[in-house]
């Protein structure tokens, strides 16, 4: 499970490089609210298509073609934006206005935004969903424990393969930042091409029980929806990755807004997010060594949830006294470090404990419901960027109170557990 996981955040590494660099340069940071909003709109269909189609299809086929898809949409947007950038070429060499194709490019680089945020979405759910195919219910912990190290170590690769490869191609030829910057998509297509012979090589070695390729039982969004607030547990963890992902959404807003107010624009900032992506899983590498996974098991499951948003608050608020991009810069490195070396892996527990055969609220729960968080932060967002009377430290004293929200909702989760080998052995919260 380590390889596609490693390889995907590889990818996904490249991607965010693309995606945050032409937000803030070609599109502007007060279209990220509507961008992030419409990246959870899109999931949403594409939540309903992958629980029908993995049903349908089988794990091996929808995997394959997710994958597909993914690597042919990347090389059709890099192809886009080249020829959009050809014309306005041509536009200017001929005396004529470029500003249609500046639009153009605009509305190009805004779908781009969308489709790796919704991509991210599908396949990440796709590597715990292979977790949950491959190892049985009582191996799961042991299919997850590899993950947050292989994440951590493709984002790394991925930062400084951007940051350097960038850094080359604009001294040695010379290039103009966009062209360098674009030309990352390529690499991000490679990437998730590299998983198909990766997934073929999981199906030949672990072939899955010959239960799990065809479920029985009706495959729709509705119904997974029911199933994730059947019971206590499952609610509990809807709300926990609701209100985190409202509070990742403004996290995320205020960098973009602080990057552009008092970032050079030179280089269009690719090396500047690679560098900073470079720190980010950097930062999280050394969490991972510092032993995250024994301090799980030390202080349990609650310890790891809730970290996260009061470490988050404790920032914010700092923030609201010094709103400068220097302490926003190293709160989204901590918060981001923080979700992915504890946050995720305790999740990833829970996640994966979920019974056979409910893979529905298992996708959902990574995927969906998150998103619809990050909806709810995207129009809190919108509203800032149309009041001009609201600052950054209006913003940072909202996060503050979003972010103590969140960390009740961590507390009543660990709560609504059951003790250790509860539930008929399903949830393991002391592990």
């Amino acid at each position: 499970m380590a390889v596609p996981a490693f390889v995907f955040a590889a990818g996904l590494g490249l991607g965010k490089i693309v995606r945050d660099c032409s937000l803030t340069c070609n599109v502007g940071y007060r279209y990220a609210p509507l961008a992030i909003l419409a990246v959870a709109l899109a999931v949403v269909p594409l939540a309903s298509v992958a629980i029908r189609s993995e049903r349908r299809w089988g794990y091996r086929r929808w995997q394959l073609s997710s994958l597909a898809l993914a690597t042919a949409s990347l090389i059709g947007f890099r192809l886009l934006t080249f020829w959009l950038v050809r014309g306005q070429d041509a536009a200017l060499a001929a005396g004529r206005p470029d500003a249609a194709w500046l639009e153009a490019l605009r509305w190009a680089y805004l779908a781009f935004y969308v489709w790796v945020g919704a991509l991210a979405t599908l396949l990440s759910a796709n590597v715990l969903s292979s977790v949950q195919r491959v190892f049985p219910a009582e191996e799961r912990e042991r299919g997850v424990a590899g993950l947050p190290l292989a994440f951590a170590l493709g984002g790394l690769a991925g930062s400084l393969l951007a940051s350097e490869g960038a850094a080359w191609l604009m001294t040695r030829f010379h290039w103009r930042y966009e062209a360098v910057r674009d030309h990352l998509m390529i690499a991000m297509a490679a990437c998730f091409l590299l998983q198909v012979p990766v997934v073929l090589a999981i199906e030949r070695l672990f072939p899955p029980p010959r239960a799990t390729e065809a479920p029985s039982g009706r495959a729709s969004l509705s119904a997974a929806l029911r199933r994730v607030f059947a019971t206590r547990v499952t609610s509990g963890i809807a709300a926990v990755v609701l209100l985190g992902g409202a509070a990742d959404t403004l996290l995320a807003y205020g960098f973009y807004w602080l990057v552009s107010l008092q970032v050079g624009y030179e280089n269009g900032r690719t090396l500047y997010f690679a560098t900073f992506y470079a720190w980010l899983n950097g930062v999280n590498l050394a969490l991972l060594a510092f032993g995250t996974p024994r301090l799980i098991q030390r202080f349990g499951l609650g310890f790891a949830l809730v970290s996260l948003p009061l470490a988050a608050a404790a920032g914010a608020s700092v923030l609201a006294i010094h709103a400068v991009v220097t302490v926003m810069y190293a709160l989204r490195i901590a918060t981001t470090s923080l979700r992915s070396a504890l946050y995720e892996p305790a999740l990833n527990r829970l996640l994966v404990a979920i019974p056979a055969g409910e893979g529905g609220p298992t996708r959902l729960l990574r995927g969906l419901i998150p998103r619809f968080g990050e909806a709810l932060g995207a129009v809190v967002a919108l509203v800032f960027s149309l009041v001009p009377a609201l600052d950054v430290r209006a913003l940072a004293l909202l996060l503050v109170a979003l972010l103590l929200a969140w960390a009740a909702a961590a507390a009543a989760l660990r709560s609504a557990l059951p003790p250790r080998d509860g539930a008929g052995g399903v949830w393991r919260v002391d592990e």
